[in-house]
C-alpha cells in the first residue's frame, strides 16, 4: 500500500502542477493579445490622426491654390477689359459694342471662377473620402487585433484527473496485494516441486 500511497501523491502533485501550469500559459496569453491589442489601437490612433491631418494640410493646400487661381484670373481680366476698352475707344467704337465686349471678359471670368469652384469642391469630396477611408483601415486594423479567448483550464478537470490518477494507483496496489507482489521477499511463501515420487 506504501507503492500506492506514494502513486497518489505523486499523480495529485502531477495534476496540481499541471494545472498550474496551464493556469500561467492561459494568463501569459491573455496579457500578450492585450498589450497586442493596446499597441496596434494606438498605433492606428496614430495614424488616423496623422492621415487626417495631411488630408487637412492637402486641403488647406487646394483652397489656397484655387483662390491664387482666381484672383490671377480676375486680375487678368480686369487688365485685359482696361486694354480692350482703351484700344476700343481709341479705334472709336463705343455704346453696345463696348458692353458687349466687356460682358464677353467678364462672362469669360465668371465660367473660369465656376469650373475652379466645381473643381475644388471635388478635390473637397475627395478628400472627405478619403479620411473615411482611412479611419475605416485604422477601425479595421484595431478589430483584427482584438484579442481572442483564452481557454482557462479547469480545476474541476484537474481534480477528476487527480482521482482517475488515485483510483488507478490503488487499483494497481490492491492487485499487487491480491497476488502477493506487496510483500516482502522473506514473507512470501515460496514451494518448490519436491522431487519425489
Amino acid at each position: 500500500m506504501v507503492i500506492a500511497g506514494i502513486g497518489i501523491a505523486a499523480g495529485v502533485g502531477q495534476s496540481v502542477v499541471g494545472y498550474q501550469a496551464q493556469k500561467s500559459q492561459a494568463e501569459a496569453l491573455a496579457k500578450f493579445q492585450n498589450e497586442q491589442y493596446a499597441a496596434t489601437a494606438k498605433a492606428s490612433r496614430q495614424a488616423l490622426i496623422q492621415n487626417y491631418a495631411d488630408l487637412r494640410a492637402r486641403q488647406a493646400q487646394e483652397s489656397y491654390k484655387a483662390s491664387q487661381e482666381i484672383q490671377a484670373v480676375a486680375l487678368e481680366s480686369m487688365r485685359a477689359q482696361s486694354t480692350a476698352r482703351a484700344s476700343a475707344l481709341g479705334a472709336g467704337v463705343t455704346g453696345l459694342s463696348l458692353q458687349g465686349l466687356t460682358d464677353e471678359y467678364v462672362r469669360q471670368q465668371n465660367l473660369f471662377v465656376t469650373a475652379t469652384q466645381y473643381q475644388q469642391r471635388a478635390v473637397q469630396q475627395q478628400l472627405y473620402r478619403q479620411g473615411l477611408g482611412a479611419r475605416a483601415q485604422a477601425e479595421s486594423r484595431t478589430l483584427a487585433a482584438t484579442p481572442q479567448p483564452v481557454a482557462t483550464p479547469s480545476l474541476a478537470a484537474a481534480g477528476i484527473g487527480a482521482a482517475a490518477s488515485a483510483a488507478s494507483w490503488l487499483s494497481l496496489g490492491a492487485t499487487r496485494e491480491a497476488f502477493g507482489l506487496g510483500r516482502s521477499p522473506s514473507a512470501q511463501i515460496v514451494t518448490t516441486p519436491t522431487g519425489g515420487a
